[in-house]
Protein backbone atom coordinates (compact mmCIF):
# COMPACT_ATOMS: atom_id res chain seq x y z
CA UNK A 1 0.00 0.00 0.00
CA UNK A 2 1.48 3.46 -0.83
CA UNK A 3 1.94 5.99 1.36
CA UNK A 4 -0.60 9.01 1.35
CA UNK A 5 1.50 12.59 0.30
CA UNK A 6 0.02 16.00 2.20
CA UNK A 7 -1.25 17.05 -1.49
CA UNK A 8 -3.30 13.52 -2.04
CA UNK A 9 -4.66 13.16 1.95
CA UNK A 10 -6.27 17.12 1.19
CA UNK A 11 -7.92 15.79 -2.23
CA UNK A 12 -9.16 13.24 -0.69
CA UNK A 13 -10.25 15.48 2.11
CA UNK A 14 -11.98 17.87 0.44
CA UNK A 15 -13.53 15.45 -2.04
CA UNK A 16 -15.00 13.88 1.43
CA UNK A 17 -16.42 16.95 2.70
CA UNK A 18 -17.79 18.03 -0.67
CA UNK A 19 -19.92 14.98 -0.69
CA UNK A 20 -20.82 15.07 2.87
CA UNK A 21 -22.16 18.63 2.31
CA UNK A 22 -23.52 17.95 -0.55
CA UNK A 23 -25.43 14.78 1.08
CA UNK A 24 -26.30 16.57 4.22
CA UNK A 25 -27.98 19.33 1.91
CA UNK A 26 -29.71 16.81 -0.28
CA UNK A 27 -30.61 14.55 2.33
CA UNK A 28 -32.13 17.92 4.87
CA UNK A 29 -34.25 19.12 1.64
CA UNK A 30 -36.19 15.75 1.11
CA UNK A 31 -36.40 15.31 5.09
CA UNK A 32 -38.45 19.24 5.44
CA UNK A 33 -40.58 17.86 2.39
CA UNK A 34 -41.31 14.66 3.76
CA UNK A 35 -42.08 16.80 7.25
CA UNK A 36 -44.48 19.14 5.20
CA UNK A 37 -46.30 16.64 3.75
CA UNK A 38 -46.59 14.74 6.79
CA UNK A 39 -48.16 17.97 8.61
CA UNK A 40 -50.53 18.55 5.44
CA UNK A 41 -51.63 14.49 6.34
CA UNK A 42 -52.41 15.04 9.48
CA UNK A 43 -53.84 18.80 9.06
CA UNK A 44 -55.72 18.64 5.66
CA UNK A 45 -56.80 21.67 4.04
CA UNK A 46 -59.95 23.11 5.74
CA UNK A 47 -60.65 25.68 3.40
CA UNK A 48 -58.14 28.20 1.31
CA UNK A 49 -57.87 30.23 4.45
CA UNK A 50 -56.85 27.57 6.94
CA UNK A 51 -54.33 25.36 5.92
CA UNK A 52 -50.67 24.17 6.62
CA UNK A 53 -49.45 27.22 4.20
CA UNK A 54 -51.86 29.87 5.65
CA UNK A 55 -50.80 28.93 9.18
CA UNK A 56 -46.98 28.18 8.04
CA UNK A 57 -46.44 24.90 9.19
CA UNK A 58 -43.49 24.12 7.48
CA UNK A 59 -41.62 26.98 8.27
CA UNK A 60 -42.53 26.64 11.57
CA UNK A 61 -41.17 23.87 11.82
CA UNK A 62 -37.53 24.80 10.65
CA UNK A 63 -37.45 27.32 12.95
CA UNK A 64 -38.04 24.73 15.70
CA UNK A 65 -35.56 22.25 14.50
CA UNK A 66 -32.89 25.30 14.24
CA UNK A 67 -33.91 26.97 17.81
CA UNK A 68 -31.45 26.81 20.53
CA UNK A 69 -34.30 26.63 22.97
CA UNK A 70 -35.66 22.96 21.80
CA UNK A 71 -33.71 20.25 22.99
CA UNK A 72 -31.46 18.36 21.41
CA UNK A 73 -33.02 15.39 21.89
CA UNK A 74 -36.07 16.62 20.37
CA UNK A 75 -34.71 17.66 17.26
CA UNK A 76 -32.75 14.39 16.87
CA UNK A 77 -36.20 12.65 17.74
CA UNK A 78 -38.00 14.71 14.85
CA UNK A 79 -35.27 13.88 11.68
CA UNK A 80 -34.89 10.05 13.58
CA UNK A 81 -38.97 9.92 13.34
CA UNK A 82 -38.85 11.00 9.31
CA UNK A 83 -36.21 8.18 9.02
CA UNK A 84 -38.49 5.45 10.45
CA UNK A 85 -41.11 6.87 9.10
CA UNK A 86 -39.79 6.27 5.55
CA UNK A 87 -38.51 2.67 6.70
CA UNK A 88 -41.81 2.18 7.90
CA UNK A 89 -43.75 3.01 4.17
CA UNK A 90 -40.36 0.99 2.49
CA UNK A 91 -41.40 -2.22 4.71
CA UNK A 92 -45.04 -1.94 3.80
CA UNK A 93 -45.04 -0.68 0.08
CA UNK A 94 -41.61 -0.35 -1.00
CA UNK A 95 -41.36 3.64 -1.39
CA UNK A 96 -40.81 6.67 0.56
CA UNK A 97 -43.54 8.18 2.20
CA UNK A 98 -43.50 11.84 0.31
CA UNK A 99 -43.64 8.92 -2.65
CA UNK A 100 -46.82 7.34 -1.52
CA UNK A 101 -50.09 8.25 -2.50
CA UNK A 102 -52.57 9.93 -0.16
CA UNK A 103 -54.16 6.22 0.79
CA UNK A 104 -51.36 4.48 1.77
CA UNK A 105 -49.41 7.45 3.70
CA UNK A 106 -52.73 6.97 5.97
CA UNK A 107 -51.78 3.41 6.34
CA UNK A 108 -48.63 3.91 7.48
CA UNK A 109 -49.63 6.14 9.88
CA UNK A 110 -52.12 3.95 11.09
CA UNK A 111 -49.30 1.30 11.09
CA UNK A 112 -46.62 3.91 13.00
CA UNK A 113 -48.89 4.76 16.02
CA UNK A 114 -49.31 1.20 16.87
CA UNK A 115 -45.37 1.78 18.40
CA UNK A 116 -44.46 3.49 21.23
CA UNK A 117 -41.68 5.94 18.96
CA UNK A 118 -45.03 6.67 15.81
CA UNK A 119 -47.02 7.13 18.40
CA UNK A 120 -44.14 9.84 19.97
CA UNK A 121 -43.55 11.14 16.91
CA UNK A 122 -47.00 12.12 15.66
CA UNK A 123 -47.87 13.90 18.65
CA UNK A 124 -44.75 16.04 18.16
CA UNK A 125 -46.00 16.58 14.99
CA UNK A 126 -49.02 17.43 16.06
CA UNK A 127 -48.22 19.79 19.09
CA UNK A 128 -45.68 21.82 16.43
CA UNK A 129 -48.82 22.03 13.97
CA UNK A 130 -50.96 23.19 16.71
CA UNK A 131 -48.17 26.05 17.62
CA UNK A 132 -48.22 26.73 14.17
CA UNK A 133 -52.16 27.43 13.82
CA UNK A 134 -52.59 28.79 17.29
CA UNK A 135 -49.45 31.15 17.87
CA UNK A 136 -48.86 34.82 17.48
CA UNK A 137 -48.40 35.93 14.33
CA UNK A 138 -45.47 37.77 15.25
CA UNK A 139 -43.71 34.86 15.30
CA UNK A 140 -44.49 34.60 11.50
CA UNK A 141 -47.65 31.58 12.00
CA UNK A 142 -51.34 31.76 11.75
CA UNK A 143 -50.88 34.35 9.48
CA UNK A 144 -53.96 36.28 9.29
CA UNK A 145 -55.08 35.11 12.81
CA UNK A 146 -56.68 32.71 10.64
CA UNK A 147 -56.29 29.82 13.69
CA UNK A 148 -57.80 32.15 16.09
CA UNK A 149 -60.93 33.23 14.09
CA UNK A 150 -61.33 29.52 13.07
CA UNK A 151 -61.43 28.46 17.36
CA UNK A 152 -63.09 31.82 18.05
CA UNK A 153 -60.09 33.01 20.30
CA UNK A 154 -59.25 36.41 21.17
CA UNK A 155 -55.99 36.75 22.43
CA UNK A 156 -55.16 38.09 25.84
CA UNK A 157 -53.31 41.56 26.25
CA UNK A 158 -50.81 42.44 26.16
CA UNK A 159 -49.43 40.66 23.03
CA UNK A 160 -45.78 39.97 22.44
CA UNK A 161 -44.42 42.95 20.29
CA UNK A 162 -41.25 41.22 18.94
CA UNK A 163 -40.33 37.23 18.39
CA UNK A 164 -38.40 35.26 21.18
Amino acid sequence: MAALNKRSFLKLALLGAGIASIYSFSWSKVKTDTLALLQEDLFPSLNEKLNIHTINARAYLSYILNHPRVSDDDKRFLKKGVLWLDEEADDLFGAQYAKLPAKKRQKVLKSITKTEWGESFIEMILTYLFEALLGDPIYGINKDEVGWQWVHHTPGLPRPTVPV
